[in-house]
């Protein structure tokens, strides 16, 4: 890089960062940076605090203290084991290399002004002094330093060098990548709907990306941390596009200067045959394993582009395969150039994941960008109505009938006791209800299972699913057995629903909860449940078939939709029966179809209790009574 375009690309880096103190844009100190910079390193290596020598630099005096206060390097971390660190700079010093990609290689470093981890990407030696890559390198920082969320990593400073080299400071994510966690998945043979919880927090991410105009462009499970807790942080925006909407777009955001990566020509790389192909590959074009068709085309692309990335990742997390696969790269990327799902799909159709989910990861791999959502909303608008209204309505569904399962169901409160049981645990662990309710449920786990029990209840509280968890409840007689749980908090209602059973009659147990769910799906009669203001619960096929309306339908709406105008006394009659305790059987009426057709129907009301024997709604089954020439 010669001196003038050295000079542009630092100007243009720090035009927003360096300011005189009444606001307007500085000179950038190259020169003072340059010899204090040098000078504290060297003062560093030898264990010396450069509290005099910076004295005299404004700049640097900042840097090293805290207002007065200079920091103490024995707090720096220690030069001993693997983690050996050395100066890096004024501010941070720098330890083992932690990660690579390709733009940069990151390091694990150390902030001496703030006393905590952090990352440091320092640009590739081969990429120094490029103009070009320097100013990719660099706007990878600004977009993702402005890209405040959660789930997207923090940038905390970049810093462009006199002598070419450039470095970004970065939130030091502790954890694995996701395509890590998902082959530990295959090898563990868990349940990957598991992981639904982590993509929906990636897909929220990005959610607040395209909402800002930002497309990320190389989405990938290698390019997601999933760190402790469970927290997922989407990577490496080094090849990320903000499109003309963004509110991040600004002369300075160094985007103008660069050639669009979506107008790359695609001829080249296919006729390209020399060793570093996969580099030059990966860095210009994205990942062929979950590249959208458009963008393998070289094409201009947009959000749909990451939606599209993100049905890979989802087709990977469900079946263990990215939606493109092949032998050699060069086979990968014609199967994105040409968009052949054919492999995805069918493995996607096999692979025995909830219908709803398959039926996303299909539409967010659409290989006709104009099918394709419009953007991540989609896939969180999706993936919320399936947390909360499909598992939801089916939890309920089995709480309800929870008395004719063989298993352990089970609602707990937050403060930790068991609020409503089945005859099951009583059944099975020796004790009444009324012993099980009196005391918290974690007294009757064996010692040594508290904490991994504690730390579950935990997960929960942040709203993450419990999957066949394990764990030993002592029975009256003084011997535990081992419960395998599968639960669910619902935040609002300060509950947890939670089903549990004894791992020794597994495939029994199994066998008849998939029966029942059988029994309750296919039943021909109509089964509905509603609350005491009469709004819907519940809806099965059953009631779909006798009144035309679908579950989506009829849900949160009054039982009312379904009386004629002559019969809305008979819905208030039969609220009063139930208050009082009774039950409403073989009542002849009339109802609507969705059709408008009025129906003769034959019902039978039950009230629903609580553990308190209280009245918190009616499930009512109905069938169509025949008709003579019917």
């Amino acid at each position: 890089m010669n001196h003038r375009s050295k000079e542009t690309v630092l100007e243009a880096a720090f035009t927003h960062r360096m300011a005189e103190p009444d606001g307007k844009p500085g000179e950038v100190p190259t020169q003072i940076h340059e010899d204090c910079g040098a000078r504290t390193a060297a003062l560093l290596s030898e264990g010396i605090a450069p509290v005099e020598s910076v004295e005299k630099s404004g700049i640097h005096r900042q840097l090293l203290h805290g207002g007065n206060r200079a920091f103490d390097l024995q707090k720096t971390p220690s030069l001993k084991g693997p983690e050996k660190f050395h100066p890096f700079n004024a501010r941070y010093w720098i330890g083992e290399e932690i990660g690579k990609g390709g733009m940069g290689l990151v390091y694990r470093g150390w902030d001496l002004q703030l006393q905590r981890h952090v990352a440091i990407k320092i640009i590739r030696k081969d990429h120094q002094g490029n103009e070009q890559h320097l100013l990719r390198f660099l706007r990878e920082a600004r977009i993702a330093s402005q890209l405040r969320h959660p789930s997207i990593l923090g940038i905390h400073d970049f810093d462009v060098e006199p002598s070419g080299s450039a470095y970004i400071i970065m939130d030091l994510i502790t954890g694995k990548t996701m395509e890590q966690v998902i082959a530990e998945t295959i090898v563990e043979e868990s349940k990957p709907h598991s992981m639904l919880t982590t993509f929906l927090q990636i897909c929220q991410a990005m959610v607040f990306a395209h909402a800002n105009g930002v497309v990320h462009r190389d989405l990938k499970p290698a390019n997601i941390m999933v760190g402790d807790y469970g927290v997922a942080t989407v990577l490496d925006w080094g090849l990320a596009k903000i499109l003309k909407n963004s509110v991040f777009r600004s002369d300075n955001l160094l985007e103008e200067v660069l050639i669009p990566l979506t107008q790359t020509n695609i001829v080249e790389p296919l006729a390209h045959k020399k060793p570093n192909f996969d580099t030059v590959f990966g860095t210009v074009m994205g990942t062929p394993y979950y590249l959208a068709p458009e963008q393998a085309r070289g094409e201009v692309v947009d959000y749909r582009a990451d939606v599209f990335s993100l049905g890979g990742i989802l087709c990977h997390l469900l079946t263990g395969s990215p939606p493109f696969i092949g032998d050699k790269l060069f086979e990968v990327y014609q199967k994105s150039v040409c968009g052949d799902m054919s492999y995805a799909f069918e493995q996607l159709d096999r692979c025995g994941a909830p219908i709803p989910i398959v039926h996303l990861a299909k539409q967010c791999l659409d290989p006709n960008v104009a099918s394709r959502p419009k953007d991540a909303s989609f896939l969180v608008e999706r993936l919320t109505e399936y947390f909360e209204s499909g598992q939801r309505r089916a939890e309920e569904e089995l709480v309800r009938f929870f008395d004719l399962s063989l298993d352990l169901f089970c609602i707990a409160n937050n403060q930790g006791y068991f609020w409503r049981l089945n005859d099951n645990f009583s059944r099975t662990l020796g004790y009444t209800v009324k012993e099980l309710t009196s005391k918290p449920f974690i007294d009757f786990v064996h010692p040594d299972d508290r904490p991994d029990t504690l730390n579950e209840i935990m997960k929960l509280s942040r709203g993450v699913p419990t999957i066949q968890f394990i764990n030993r409840y002592r029975h009256k007689d003084g011997h535990y057995l081992s419960l395998e749980w599968s639960a669910r908090s619902v935040e609002h209602e300060g509950v947890i629903y939670a089903v549990a059973r004894n791992v020794s009659e597994r495939l029994r147990l199994e066998e008849e909860r998939f029966r029942l769910s059988e029994i309750v799906e296919s039943a021909s009669d109509a089964i509905v449940g509603r609350n005491l203001h009469g709004l819907i619960q519940s809806w099965n096929s059953g009631a779909e078939k006798l009144f035309g309306y679908t579950a989506e339908e009829m849900i949160g709406h009054p039982i009312t939709k379904l009386c004629p105008t002559d019969r809305l006394d008979e819905e208030t009659e039969i609220l009063r029966i139930l208050s009082e305790g009774g039950r409403v059987e073989h009542f002849e009426t009339v109802r609507l179809h969705k059709s408008g057709v009025r129906i003769d129907i034959s019902v039978c009301i039950s009230p629903i209790r609580d553990a308190s024997g209280k009245i918190i709604g009616a499930s009512k089954f109905a069938r169509k009574i025949a008709t003579q020439g019917s």
